[in-house]
């Protein structure tokens, strides 16, 4: 079977170039040059498309001995490279900011297919006082290895958990929702559930949204009778959703007629919109949608755990592509993610390897998952819980105080970020519901649900919940100075109130801003 086949190009496409020079200006980046990576250019060697794999950087001093990670250059990780486009048929672009490489440092990046190719703009950043040295580097594609050794420390010192990229400006991924289907009676219109994102290190969310397609093209010719165009979904770097098209055509349209993913944005899907201006869900497609944060996905025995990056077993795991599962029926399945990049399953609920992270447990019964228990933890800079506590019976609008302790400022957690619970649920019909306000340094507390009126997602606990915890509401204001004061407000209990309500609110410490 055909294999990629890599080649390193200059800007034309034709000059072979896979070794860069520099004598870099301590405490200033070089000027940065742009580099192609293709898979088979020219299409001469019969190559497949690739899959999904990382980038890393070694060097040595210029012209002397072997390209290692241990060289100052690599290990400094004073390398830096960002993706800024992509040529060839049907290539989802991928566009990033600035990311260091090197030893213990790498860029995940999507597949390239055969005759195809991505630019990746590079530079050298040496900071003040490391010395003056002429260097070398190569950039090390690694294809189908997914843990690469740190040093020592790193879980000792409590290290270990997934990455969400909060404060990073180089992580954009989806982290989930954002299901689309047709509407309740087919129109032009489709309905998108609530999803949340981490855009260029920044948390958002986004609630339910219906988006509308009119009748014209790329080019905004109408459709005529027979014709359809092609809608490609996005979310942009700042977590707005657009939508891109194509040219119209007869129907069906191809595929390959899709437009190129714009820069910096996260596909969600592609409708096919008809000249019917009813659309349904088979022209809705979601295959594309992939979530950043190990969602597990699917139903049956067979669901997949999607990509990941993480810490485990001082280990840096990078998990460029979906795993699929294999579970056993009517039992309770344990999903890891192991220090030697394994993703996999078991029923004992033992660590398949020493520092194995648990992340998912997963109840099956007769073929079908009934229960999914979330047990991903992530790893975050400065973490800082506070927590919100009323203690006795819950009645009228009662509030509760806690303030964010760190003075520097943070982010809420996009999964996992609001937890809520009662000790006792109440004896009648009805919910516990709660809501969180803030106030941020001018005493005038608001709602960090900020379209509860319109669509309510603040946590809401039933009176029969079987586990009387909420952790799936959907907060729209993740930002917060350092000190914040929050106010708990019980917004409604059971006829038969609840008893002893807490809120736990999970930040990332970001710095000042």
């Amino acid at each position: 079977m055909a294999n990629p086949d890599w080649g390193w190009f200059e800007t034309d496409g034709t000059t072979a170039n896979a070794v860069q020079s520099w004598t870099p200006l301590n405490g200033t980046p070089t000027t940065e040059i742009e580099r192609r990576l293709y898979n088979d250019n020219g299409g001469g060697a019969g190559s497949v498309d690739s899959g999904d794999f990382v980038l890393t950087a070694i060097s040595r001093p210029a012209g002397v001995g072997d390209y290692t990670m241990d060289d100052e250059l690599a290990a400094g990780g004073y390398i830096e490279v960002r993706l800024t486009g992509s040529g060839g048929t049907g290539m989802v672009n991928q566009t990033t900011g600035w990311v260091r490489l090197g030893r213990g440092r790498y860029l995940r990046v999507k597949g390239i297919v055969a005759d195809g190719y991505r630019t990746i703009e590079q530079r050298v950043s040496v900071p003040l006082g490391v010395g003056i040295l002429a260097k070398e580097y190569k950039l090390r594609l690694i294809e189908d290895s997914r843990a690469f050794l740190l040093e020592s420390g790193h879980t000792e010192g409590g290290a270990q958990g997934l990455r969400m990229g909060l404060g990073d400006a180089s992580f954009t991924e989806i982290l989930s929702g954002f299901q689309m289907s047709e509407a309740a009676v087919p129109d032009n219109t489709v309905e998108m559930v609530a999803g949340v994102g981490v855009y260029l290190g920044v948390p958002a969310a986004q609630l339910d949204e219906t988006l509308t397609f009119n009748d014209e093209d790329s080019a905004t010719d109408a459709l005529a009778s027979g014709e359809e165009y092609l809608a490609l979904v996005t979310k942009d770097s700042d977590g707005a959703t657009a939508i891109t098209k194509s040219p119209k055509g007869t129907a069906p349209l191809s595929e390959a007629n899709l437009p190129d993913t714009p820069d910096g944005h996260r596909v969600l899907g592609w409708v096919q919109v008809p000249f019917s201006a009813v659309i349904t869900d088979a022209e809705i497609h979601q295959d594309g949608l992939v979530y950043g944060y190990a969602a597990l996905v699917g139903s049956g025995l067979s669901p997949d755990v999607h990509p990941f990056e993480a810490i485990i077993g001082n280990a840096l795991l990078i998990v460029p592509t979906k795993t699929p599962l294999s579970l056993t029926d009517d039992d309770v399945n344990y999903v890891w993610a192991s220090p030697s990049g394994a993703v996999e399953s078991n029923i004992t609920g033992l660590q398949p390897e020493d520092m194995s992270q648990l992340i998912w447990e997963v109840t099956l019964a007769s073929g079908v998952i009934t229960v999914i228990r979330d047990c991903r933890q992530p790893i975050y800079p400065n973490p800082v819980n506070v927590t919100l506590y009323r203690q006795g019976t819950l009645a009228g609008a009662q509030v509760f105080y806690g303030v964010l302790p760190s003075a520097a400022s943070a982010y809420l957690l996009p999964i996992g970020g609001v937890v809520a619970a009662v000790g006792d649920t109440g004896a009648v019909s009805g919910s516990t519901k709660f809501d969180v306000l803030a106030t941020d340094r001018n005493d005038t507390f608001a709602t960090i649900y900020t379209n509860s009126g319109t669509q309510d997602e603040r946590p809401d606990i039933a009176h029969d919940a079987a586990e009387p915890v909420d952790t799936t509401s959907i907060p729209e204001v993740y930002f917060f100075h350092g000190h914040t004061r929050f106010r708990g407000l019980l917004v409604n209990v059971p006829g038969t109130a609840s008893v002893d309500g807490t809120i736990v609110l999970r930040f990332s410490a970001v710095g000042a801003a």
